[in-house]
């Protein structure tokens, strides 16, 4: 019946079975539900939101439009020796920082999602970086993940924030069709972007709390 649907009716499926997934993740967290089946649907709809059909439209081919300066990276392309300034007779060491909550590098954790990035996408990892750093930022700014988060455990706080993640993923599908089809059938790849993305919005709402 979905692929039938026409695709203005297809987003507004697809928009409705969304909204209800998130609002039943949210509501669930903070109100005792009696209904099992509010809670059926709930858990049917998360697994047919990875089924329904997602058209592969034709990337725009005009050269302005395929340019990307995001998805360019620096490359190492010739090596060699510094010469010091003799001027300088000796530098001043650098005093040592105060340390405030956590010493984790976020630089590092940015690094081993890249690194996983480049792994599983190969030539597509640029694209595979741009749509997880946008998809990262659009869920930080959620307003439900961020009631989600500052009201509930990490592990109830997890199933808005996936949830919002995944919806975001999905609505750049048309960005690299290959990426979206990946992250959709693949749990392992899935749930290491969604953990990854997890971590940095925990982390982000604690830093701003």
């Amino acid at each position: 019946r979905f692929s039938a649907a026409t695709e203005d009716e297809q987003d507004d499926f697809r928009s409705e079975l969304m909204g209800y997934i998130r609002l039943y993740a949210f509501l669930s967290q903070i109100i005792p539900f009696e209904d099992v089946d509010l809670e059926k649907l709930y858990i049917f709809a998360r697994h047919l939101r990875r089924l329904l059909p997602v058209s592969q439209d034709q990337l725009p081919t005009e050269i302005l439009d395929s340019i990307d300066i995001d998805s360019y990276r620096v490359r190492k392309t010739s090596s060699g020796q510094l010469t010091p300034d003799p001027r300088i007779d000796m530098l001043e060491p650098m005093l040592e920082s105060e340390k405030y909550g956590s010493n984790e590098d976020p630089l590092q954790a940015l690094s081993e999602i890249i690194e996983f990035l480049n792994e599983v996408f190969g030539e597509d990892a640029p694209d595979a970086e741009k749509i997880v750093k946008e998809v990262l930022a659009e869920t930080a700014q959620d307003d439900g993940v961020s009631n989600a988060v500052r009201i509930n455990s990490p592990d109830k706080a997890r199933l808005t924030v996936d949830d919002v993640a995944s919806e975001a993923f999905t609505r750049r599908h048309k960005i690299n069709f290959n990426i979206y089809k990946r992250f959709s059938d693949d749990d392992y790849v899935r749930n290491r972007i969604l953990d990854w993305i997890f971590d940095e919005v925990l982390k982000d709402k604690r830093a701003s709390a």
